[in-house]
């Protein structure tokens, strides 16, 4: 955490004025990134990971084993484009690999955090004025 805050009196102070992500420069850099990679001139060169991509997926919905869950193919399509374009990672060829197992791990942690009662603090508001080394915050990251 910087500068002390919370992680979730930081998340209330975002959800409450949203013009913080907008003013603040790591956003301007963010912002200048995703640019630069998406920008009409760069997306032509991303055309090659997708029809390689494209080839695998089509292939791999043409198995037998595809009617016990189609799904997972596409999930293999779209991290595989992601991860190849973003990081430079090599094109993922089956949907048991590591890296997707371990995004669909995350997104599934993510998913319970921002259930609605995932924190105390959102049942407690004045906990957000709770000090950082209280014992109580320190309870509360072993308690998720």
């Amino acid at each position: 955490m910087e500068n002390g805050e919370h992680h979730c009196g930081s998340y209330y102070e975002i959800m409450r004025h949203p013009q913080i992500l907008t003013s603040s420069n790591s956003w301007r850099r963010l912002r200048r990134a995703v640019h630069e990679a998406v920008s009409k001139n760069v997306v032509p060169d991303y055309h090659p990971i997708q029809t390689k991509d494209a080839t695998i997926l089509v292939s791999s919905l043409r198995t037998p084993s595809v009617s016990v869950n189609p799904d997972k193919h596409f999930r293999r399509l779209a991290t595989s484009t992601i991860m190849s374009i973003l990081y430079d990672y090599p094109t993922i060829m089956t949907e048991h690999d590591d890296a997707i197992k371990g995004i669909e791990e995350y997104l599934l942690r993510l998913g319970k955090t921002l259930l609605p009662g995932s924190y105390l603090v959102e049942i407690f508001p004045w906990m957000v004025h709770i000090p950082e080394r209280s014992w109580l915050f320190s309870l509360s990251r072993c308690i998720y």
